[in-house]
């Protein structure tokens, strides 16, 4: 009776490939919650780092209808879509890593892989037309745009000797994962200002500012140099003129009579932190504004009796 041959194992990806599919969503969840944050700028009325011009400028697809009804729709922004996506891509890496340390197949974890690149190419596709229908580049997009490239030269190009073995599993976790990376950033999604809200807030603020512009105007600061009008007229009469308070005697910097000297103290001063200054100018004060006292006579004076400070 004949023996049956074995059946030669499917090609898998390489261990370096994957290490570099993981190395490659690290990076790119990076840099989505760098977009986020300046997202966040943008919506608190700042500049982000990629509004250059007119023509360099990703306000123009942060703020474009597309990306008010994705967040509108799903409560999270692009960014934070792209911070999924990046999420899905390192736990998938490190899913497969595993799964080669255990001696296991990974035909259903490439599949998830490769789709999750075919479904960042056809985002990064589809964000490229919203910038070039808006007149601008998206620098920070770019940045996507390049890690989506590399990623799909790995595993589209690179892998296309691997087929899609087990699509449905494959298809399976990379929506269980997908789902559970949206679940967790949810709640930071919704708590993101829309467009709409960003618009408000800025207008908002804009009244306050208008407001209080109006109400200097008509403060006595303002009008403190305007010049009394004859009667029954609206002007405001300008206030009286501050008297001058003159500094203290030991706050005068009188000097002592020994220039060496003198200089020697205002360089020891110099020398000391601001905190034990501040505390040498409170003795000071305290010193020269306490009532004076009347001194018994001394029973055995040593040095002059006319001396200013008696112990």
């Amino acid at each position: 009776m004949a023996k049956k041959k074995k059946e030669a194992a499917p090609p898998e990806p390489s261990t370096r490939s994957l290490v570099a599919v993981t190395a490659i969503g690290i990076v790119s969840a990076l840099w989505a919650l760098f977009q986020w944050a300046e997202l966040l700028v943008l919506r608190a009325g700042g500049t982000p780092f990629c509004a250059v011009s007119e023509t360099l400028d990703c306000n123009a697809v942060w703020n474009s209808d597309f990306a008010g009804l994705v967040h509108r729709s799903t409560g999270l922004p692009i960014a934070g879509w792209g911070l999924v996506w990046s999420l899905v891509v390192i736990a998938l890496g490190l899913w497969a890593l595993l799964l080669r340390g255990e001696g296991r197949r990974l035909g259903a974890v490439t599949t998830a892989i490769r789709l999750s690149a075919w479904v960042g190419v056809v985002i990064s596709l589809g964000l490229a037309g919203v910038s070039l229908a808006a007149g601008a580049l998206c620098l920070g997009c770019l940045g996507t745009y390049l890690l989506v490239a590399i990623l799909a030269g790995i595993t589209l190009f690179g892998w296309r000797g691997l087929g899609f073995p087990e699509v449905a599993k494959g298809l399976g976790r990379a929506a269980l994962l997908t789902a559970a990376a949206y679940l967790v950033l949810l709640w930071p999604g919704l708590s993101t200002p829309g467009d709409a809200a960003a618009e408000a807030g800025q207008a908002a603020l804009a009244a306050i500012r208008a407001s209080r512009t109006a109400a200097g105007e008509d403060s006595p600061k303002a009008n403190a140099n305007a010049t009394p009008g004859p009667a029954g007229s609206d002007a405001t009469p300008a206030p009286p003129p501050k008297e001058e308070i003159p500094p203290p005697p030991f706050a005068t910097g009188e000097p002592t009579g020994d220039e060496a000297r003198d200089t020697r103290i205002v360089h020891f001063l110099d020398t000391l932190p601001a905190p034990l200054r501040q505390m040498l100018s409170d003795g000071l004060l305290a010193f020269h504004t306490s009532p004076q006292r009347t001194l018994p006579p001394p029973r055995a004076p040593i040095g002059p009796k006319d001396a200013p400070v008696r112990i």
